[in-house]
């Protein structure tokens, strides 16, 4: 298995063609030390200026690996003149003590890292798991029922850096698990926060780090371009821990754990996400967190749990609560029915009690079944909510009247192509709003709210249905290990997230109020198992869980979670 993993071939990045398009990372000159709350003297944060494709987005020079190899190799006499190689854990200490102190000391400082690159370096008939473009298709992964391609998310993408070439800190896309590995070069050095002091490190980069900056761009943590020393963040309550990775390692990072890095030299690395069941409570905070902040999350939660409750038989893996790879499966079909019941209470909401074609007397709104364009557009993928970005997948509420204009007006535009390039899946050109946001301004300024309409991916009595089928199979099974209070014995919960208590969000205050103690939720199961509510406003809301006792993440246990999850039963 270990040789098949090494067997690697780098025939996708020829040495001598120009084929890599390079971002430019500028650091200006910047102060050497900060002062920390003790007094002391600490090395100061700096943000990175991006140049996307150097030297221009609209003509970008392509590089080959032997210029970058040329680069790094003169780079490192003028940066590290008396390095000794022969020492690793030496020339270790000695990169990371330039990349903190003495990168950009003297003057601007300007470096190279061919990211994002399209493609893999693994030999394409390695069929083993652990190659990273197989990975996402395993068995224990939700990704693999996605029926688009996402470039580094269920797609990998390969990294070449040079010396000081960094990613900078971040979380991964929608809190999803990442698999980072080193194919050939110099080592990398990672530092990583754990989800438990997500929100202590948020605290400190906005208000200790860049204060000012952020002040001036609320979403400038989103931007991965600013870099924090360990030793700062340990001065301020965060301590981070360190990997050091060489040729042949991988790294994972769990979800909502921050992490940032930077090259030892020249470096080719390869990356994916990957999304276990483990990971839903995370997708639901992550949702949470974009749709509080406006950002449209980068996946269709929605879409995700109903392709595998679908897949695989007429139980789908949802199902498979019997076998040990069925067990954190509940922890998925009880967010799925938490799903269900908002979309379903928020329904009733703005329907009323039964479904209408035409508007109620008292401006209830109808729903009608969405148009074949709209269902095939982005395959599937739901459209991003023009008010808060959520992802649309379930209805959307659109203007009736624009939609009719366009069809009769012969608009192209007002069917999306079957298939859309990642991260590009915005589905049809008119606006849509979620049904929080039925009365946006955004969605149409031209015609009056009562020409609004809910257009639906599946009927109400489909969802109810399914709402009822999920809430008695998390009943029924409530013995099996991790089905409990105690929720995944592999992650912790993730924490509260005070950004949603901050900007005053009103899908957090409604969770909390909804909020209900075991034995509560326990008799409304058993309410809805006797039988079926007569309304959809007696839709049972299953609370999401709530921030418990956090227990720190280790590369043990994220090497549990990929071979117990993500792999085949077997697979060493």
């Amino acid at each position: 298995e270990r040789q098949a993993i090494l067997d690697t071939q780098l025939e996708s990045l020829p040495t001598s063609a120009p084929a890599l398009k390079a971002r430019l990372q500028s650091v200006r000159r910047r102060r050497p030390v900060a002062v920390g709350p003790g007094g002391e003297e600490l090395l100061a944060p700096f943000n990175l200026h991006i140049t996307p494709s150097y030297p221009h987005a609209w003509c970008p020079r392509l590089f080959s690996v032997d210029e970058l190899v040329a680069m790094d190799a003169a780079l490192s006499a003028e940066a590290l003149p008396d390095r000794d190689r022969s020492d690793a854990e030496a020339d270790a200490c000695a990169v990371e003590r330039y990349v903190w102190s003495g990168l950009a000391s003297r003057g601007d400082a300007a470096l190279l890292y061919a990211s994002d690159v399209d493609g893999t370096a693994f030999r394409v008939d390695n069929t083993s798991l652990w190659n990273l473009h197989n990975l996402s298709g395993a068995e224990g992964s939700l990704l693999r029922d996605c029926p688009y391609s996402m470039g580094g998310v269920n797609d990998p993408m390969l990294y070449v850096g040079t010396l000081a070439s960094m990613f900078c800190w971040h979380t991964e896309d929608s809190y999803l698990f990442s698999v980072s590995y080193l194919h050939a070069g110099a080592p990398k050095t990672w530092y990583g926060v754990p989800a438990g002091q997500a929100p202590a490190f948020e605290r400190t980069f906005r208000e200790e780090a860049f204060a000012a900056k952020v002040a001036l761009d609320p979403h400038l943590l989103y931007k991965k371009s600013c870099m924090v020393s360990p030793a700062f963040l340990a001065a301020h309550g965060v301590v981070p821990c360190r990997a050091l990775q060489r040729p042949g390692q991988f790294v994972i990072t769990l979800p909502q754990a921050y992490h940032a890095g930077f090259s030892h030299g020249f470096t080719v690395a390869e990356a994916v996400n990957v999304a276990t069941v483990d990971w839903v409570p995370y997708a639901l905070a992550a949702a949470d967190r974009c749709e509080a902040e406006g950002r449209q999350p980068v996946v269709d939660l929605e879409q995700l749990l109903l392709m595998a409750l679908a897949a695989e038989g007429p139980g789908g893996r949802l199902h498979q609560v019997g076998t040990p790879q069925g067990e954190p499966w509940l922890v998925a079909r009880r967010a799925l029915a938490t799903l269900l019941s908002t979309e379903l209470n928020r329904r009733a909401t703005l329907c009323g009690d039964k479904e209408r074609s035409k508007p109620g007397k008292d401006g209830e709104m109808p729903l009608v079944p969405m148009a074949a364009g709209d269902r095939e557009a982005a395959l599937g993928r739901g459209q991003p909510c023009c008010e808060c970005g959520h992802v649309c997948h379930l209805s959307c509420v659109q203007c009736q009247r624009c939609a009719d204009e366009a069809i009769a007006g012969g608009d192209e535009d007002a069917k999306a192509p079957a298939a859309a390039p990642a991260h590009e899946l915005c589905g049809v050109s008119r606006p849509v709003a979620c049904l929080r946001h039925a009365a946006s301004v955004k969605l149409c300024a031209r015609h009056s709210t009562r020409h609004r309409v809910i257009a639906y991916r599946h009927g109400t009595q489909t969802l109810m249905d399914l709402f009822r089928e999920l809430v008695c199979y998390v009943k029924e099974h409530r013995h099996v290990r991790g089905a409990g209070e105690e929720g995944l014995a592999l992650l912790p919960r993730p924490p509260a997230d005070p950004v949603l208590s901050r900007l005053g969000d009103a899908a957090a205050a409604s969770a909390a109020a909804a909020a209900q103690p075991a034995k509560k939720a326990a008799g409304e199961a058993r309410a809805v198992r006797r039988g079926a509510p007569s309304s959809w406003r007696q839709a049972v809301p299953l609370a999401r869980e709530s921030p418990g006792v956090e227990r720190e993440g280790s590369f043990a246990v994220a090497a549990k979670v990929v071979r117990d999850r993500v792999l085949t039963p077997g697979a060493s």
